[in-house]
């Protein structure tokens, strides 16, 4: 039984670490406070006031401490953009944030003004707004040049303008990634992404050409850049798909999954994949098995749905998987996985109002917009 009077002593132990920096290797490190972070390391006290550093290369992502009542608008930013997916009240929450002089000037938050230009930046990419991106981006690297997030925003910049349908110009910003690497002392990991980014963007190399490069460049990173190599894997598993070789491909997305290197937009791309093979293989069971059929549609709306909810800030491709998810759901042919397939239409309609996804569900499951 607990003596009540070992009452006193439970509340005067220490605190937990307030801190903490994920590492590529899966390892956390529970720290006192992060004192400094550039893009070229990460410097820390731990809670016995120890001092230590890692190279910011070897750095996922830092959570810093937000009990501060001076990071409320922070913190309700944050909460719009992660747990509602209200992009467009998070950017209001950090533009407060960043006009807050005594908060920008505290020296102790002095991390909060790049996070809160990275997190609007992030917002503005998945309202699909390149334009908007680019300049948030060049001013947080205008106002904050040695930021750890140097390298991401760059990588953001040419990603939502790939999207949004420039690849000229998302060309230049993957070269203005690699320049950076030599010029600026970026890790050498950055030249990596760069690579990988204009090959994607290669237009001119066959279908064919392009999955025997991807798949050279799998296995050259594998174990020095396991992050970059999982993010080819996933485009050769891609083109796997198109290839119609659903086996092979949904090998390579689990494998993607299993292997704890991929970053939130190549778990996204993955889970993707995997909705998109088991599909495939619900429209060919239809012709000779229903119950085979239905099984193989409800892990493709399953896996679809796992990307909407969990990476929703993976804007690009969040509509696809709406699309998909509505429309396994409905080729289930089942009264209520039909009214499930028509909610999600419904959240697709509010969500994603101009998408062509949007359409497509509305058209295909038979329904009218409003």
């Amino acid at each position: 039984m607990l003596s009540l009077l070992a009452l006193p002593v439970l509340t005067l132990a220490p605190a937990l670490p307030q801190e903490r920096i994920f590492l590529t290797s899966g390892k956390i490190l529970e720290v006192r406070r992060v004192t400094a972070e550039t893009f070229e390391k990460v410097e820390y006290e731990t809670e016995s006031r120890a001092r230590g550093s890692k190279d910011a290369a070897e750095v996922v992502k830092i959570e810093h401490d937000l009990s501060s009542p001076a990071l409320d608008d922070y913190v309700a930013g944050l909460a719009l953009m992660e747990e509602q997916g209200d992009f467009a009240g998070a950017i209001g929450a950090f533009d407060v944030v960043l006009e807050d002089q005594r908060l920008m000037n505290n020296r102790r938050l002095w991390w909060v003004k790049p996070y809160a230009l990275w997190n609007r930046a992030r917002c503005l990419a998945a309202l699909q707004d390149p334009k908007g991106v680019q300049e948030t981006v060049d001013q947080l690297l205008r106002e904050v040049p040695d930021t750890f997030f140097y390298a991401p925003a760059l990588m953001l910049k040419a990603e939502t303008t790939a999207a949004a349908g420039d690849p000229d110009l998302a060309r230049g910003f993957y070269r203005d990634l690699a320049r950076a690497v030599d010029e600026k002392g970026l890790p050498e990991k950055w030249r990596a992404w760069s690579e990988l980014g204009l090959l994607l963007l290669d237009d001119k190399k066959t279908p064919a050409t392009r999955q025997r490069e991807l798949q050279a460049m799998a296995e050259k990173f594998r174990g020095v850049y396991d992050d970059v190599a999982s993010r080819a894997e996933v485009e050769v598993g891609n083109a796997m798909v198109q290839a119609g070789d659903y086996a092979q491909a949904e090998g390579f997305f689990r494998r993607i999954l299993e292997s704890g290197h991929a970053d939130d937009r190549t778990r996204a791309a993955a889970w993707a994949g995997l909705g998109d093979c088991a599909f495939q293989r619900g429209l060919k069971a239809l012709e000779t098995d229903t119950e085979k059929a239905r099984e193989a549609f409800r892990e493709a709306a399953l896996a679809h749905l796992r990307v909407a909810t969990l990476h929703r800030d993976v804007r690009r491709i969040v509509p696809r998987s709406l699309y998909y998810a509505a429309v396994a759901l409905d080729r289930m042919g089942e009264a209520e996985r039909r009214s499930e397939a028509i909610t999600i239409v419904r959240r697709l309609s509010q969500a994603f109002p101009n998408s062509s996804w949007t359409d497509r569900a509305l058209t295909d499951l038979r329904l009218k917009r409003g």
